[in-house]
């Protein structure tokens, strides 16, 4: 026999409007804003440094993890400014509750050092790239993780960053077998030197070689 691949749209989202589309996401936030403007979703809007503060927004679905394809998120993404110390941007999928510690996940994180690293995160323990180079501030770049059978793999600007395997002894990389999708601010308990604000351009999540599923 011969089978035929082709992905399945589960998620296509554009910021051309004016409020966040709370029909398909929640959001959260203590003292930073949420906008929806010039055809981005912006965290931190008011660009505010103030500490332990942060935005996040998620969606209400949770995406299928399946045993034999693979589900991914495209992302395009522009920070107002270079990776800070002390704020922390989280973009991908996982579980996450406010500004908590993520529970599942994959996902792409600028830490609280203002380094770049893609994170696996099984059933709460934590498995990460080597530090990444960031991509410049200010332009638009293409974030997209792929969570397979038995790996994630993340690309920035169609260049493969990192493939994380899953955990020796599981089946599966992630122990959910759904994710939402996530995009979060925070400010730590010490205020950064400059404010960043996350500009979202468009959310994408699909499955791919899903067509025969019917």
């Amino acid at each position: 026999r011969l089978s035929v691949g082709q992905a399945v749209m589960l998620l296509n989202e554009v910021f051309n409007y004016t409020a966040v589309n709370t029909a398909i996401f929640s959001q959260a936030s203590t003292t930073q804003t949420i906008t929806v403007a010039g055809g981005t979703l912006n965290l931190n809007a008011g660009a505010v440094t103030t500490l332990s503060t942060y935005s996040a927004i998620k969606t209400y679905a949770y995406f299928p993890l399946q045993a034999d394809l693979a589900t991914y998120c495209t992302v395009d993404m522009s920070l107002s400014n270079a990776p800070q110390t002390n704020c922390t941007i989280e973009l991908g999928f996982f579980q996450a509750a406010t500004n908590a510690a993520p529970t599942d996940g994959a996902f792409f994180r600028y830490d609280s050092t203002a380094t770049l690293k893609c994170v696996l995160n099984s059933n709460g323990t934590e498995y990460t790239s080597a530090a990444l180079t960031a991509p410049s501030a200010g332009v638009m770049h293409k974030y997209k993780v792929i969570v397979e059978n038995d790996r994630a793999l993340y690309y920035i600007d169609g260049a493969c960053q990192a493939i994380i395997a899953a955990p020796t002894g599981l089946g599966m990389p992630l122990y959910a077998q759904g994710v939402p999708f996530q995009a979060r601010c925070i400010n730590g308990a010490v205020a950064p030197a400059l404010a960043n604000t996350p500009k979202l351009g468009y959310v994408f999540v699909g499955l791919q070689d899903a067509a025969g599923l019917g």
